[in-house]
């Protein structure tokens, strides 16, 4: 999104670079002898329409400036979760004996109300047995230990309180079952949460070992299906005809004519070991034939559409179903010419470009006819599942897609720019106001070629406009706003 208004060179860069970047120096900057621009978005403005956003130097600075940010940021965002933990480690710890002393106190304050001592004289209940209990439910022996300690401090002081003599309590058999019970009561509340955490940490041992178990299993099964993956590639990306004619019928498995035409080209240079190949739909009539997929950097140039009677090749093609080969090695005619027939027609001509000397023979010949032929049986499948789909595919009684439908031909287009950098494909927004589908549909039908594509999105309709540079665009704008149609911006896929 941010690109120089002119080209831009090293030193340049280098330049705007060291303005905000701490460890760069103006003195180690390269120079080069003839300050060739390395950064030029012109190229991409003038082919697919691409603006940038903001200028160079301050888009720079910017986004430098971000991800200082983002990192102080996950930097804090650290440091706060090692602090949280720790003060939730010291809550875990220091929480029991803070409750400990509160229930001491509590106590403390219930054997002064009841006159000094813990023994209510109405029900005869030791509140202390309570608070121990409690102790030793929650945290185990040791807190209920501590609650111990507590309450034998304010039985003893209640009792001498009463008179009694500290050596006379050790002789007391009442006072000393008293002190006992309270051991008893502790050690057996203790006994129940103490078991309960033994248990969890050895179930939490056992889920520790289960998933150690789990994992190994896992890496061993990776590794398995690794292995068995690495010997399927070596059997199946063989060099032979069965591996080369497994991998088109794998890759040609589609219901997507788009995708089927790319996935065309691409398993044809693969499978020939050549660059340029050319994809055209033979239009309705037979008259005409239009470019529909290219790749190769000497293919830029090839016409966009063919017209039958101009090409005497074409015409043996269309009508004999057979392949062509240039033997004569005529100018501006393909080397390798194959028919898709679908149905009893030519639907398709693959063409095939700059041939090495090694490549003319028989062999290249029968891999393209046979490549040809499974293109079209995939063809006639999804062309078989589009006629079965196209009520759920298009709005009611209209030729605009679905958004979902829409959607898929988009990444079909996508995977297509991948393949073809320089094939522009253009989503043109519409706005629709007011008007229904049906009205839309009925404005445009005679304004767009039969290859564009019309679908609903989530923000309206757009228009797929395949292979269309900026005058071409500007003219598809034109001829939109003469039906009435409005356009928005532009986007290049």
């Amino acid at each position: 999104h941010i690109a120089p208004a002119e080209g831009t060179t090293m030193e340049d860069l280098y330049m705007i670079c060291a303005d905000f970047f701490p460890s760069m120096h103006t003195s180690a900057t390269p120079h080069h002898p003839r300050g060739i621009a390395v950064l030029r978005s012109t190229i991409a403005s003038e082919l697919l329409g691409w603006q940038p956003r903001r200028p160079l130097a301050p888009g720079l600075r910017e986004t430098w400036a971000a991800m200082q940010a983002a990192r102080e940021a996950a930097q804090t965002e650290g440091m706060e979760h090692i602090r949280r933990a720790q003060r939730a480690r010291i809550m875990r710890t220091i929480v029991p004996f803070v409750e400990n002393v509160v229930g001491a106190l509590l106590t403390l304050g219930v054997t002064h109300l009841q006159g000094g001592t813990p023994v209510n004289p109405i029900i005869y209940v030791d509140f202390a047995f309570i608070y121990i209990g409690c102790m030793g439910l929650l945290y185990g022996k040791q807190q209920a230990l501590i609650a111990t300690g507590f309450s034998l401090v304010i039985l003893v002081r209640s009792l001498l309180g009463q008179g009694w003599d500290l050596v006379a309590l050790l002789y007391s058999p009442p006072e000393f079952l008293h002190f006992v019970s309270y051991f008893f009561t502790a050690v057996l509340t203790g006994y129940f949460a103490d078991r309960e955490a033994f248990r969890q940490r050895a179930d939490g041992r056992v889920k520790r070992r289960l998933q150690y178990r789990v994992s190994f299993l896992e890496n061993l099964f990776k590794e398995s299906v690794a292995i068995k993956d690495r010997l399927y590639r070596q059997i199946i990306n063989s060099d032979d005809s069965i591996g080369r004619l497994y991998r088109i019928t794998s890759r040609l498995d589609s219901v997507e004519t788009e995708n089927l035409y790319t996935q065309t080209a691409a398993v044809t240079a693969e499978i020939l070991s050549v660059k340029d190949v050319v994809v055209y739909v033979v239009g309705e009539g037979g008259y005409y034939l239009r470019q529909k997929v290219r790749l190769g950097d000497s293919t830029y140039e090839l016409p966009r559409s063919l017209r039958v009677e101009d090409h005497p090749y074409l015409k043996r093609v269309l009508e004999d179903h057979e392949i062509f080969v240039n033997r004569d090695l005529m100018k501006n005619v393909p080397d390798l010419a194959a028919p898709i027939v679908h149905d009893g027609r030519v639907i398709a001509v693959i063409q095939i470009y700059h041939l090495d000397f090694e490549q003319w023979s028989l062999y290249e010949q029968n891999l393209l006819s046979i490549t040809a032929r499974l293109v079209a049986g995939s063809l006639a499948n999804a062309y078989a599942w589009e006629k079965e789909t196209a009520d759920r595919k298009y709005l009611d009684d209209t030729r605009i897609l679905r958004a979902e439908e829409f959607e898929k031909v988009v990444e079909e287009f996508r995977e297509r720019r991948r393949l073809q950098p320089d094939y522009p494909v253009t989503l043109l927004p519409i706005h629709i106001h007011h008007m229904s589908y049906r009205e839309l549909d009925h404005k445009i039908a005679n304004s767009i070629r039969a290859e564009d594509v019309i679908g609903a999105t989530e923000k309206g309709v757009s228009l797929l406009l395949s292979d269309v540079t900026g005058k071409t665009l500007a003219m598809v704008r034109e001829r939109l706003a003469k039906v009435g149609v409005e356009t928005g911006e532009s986007q290049s896929l």
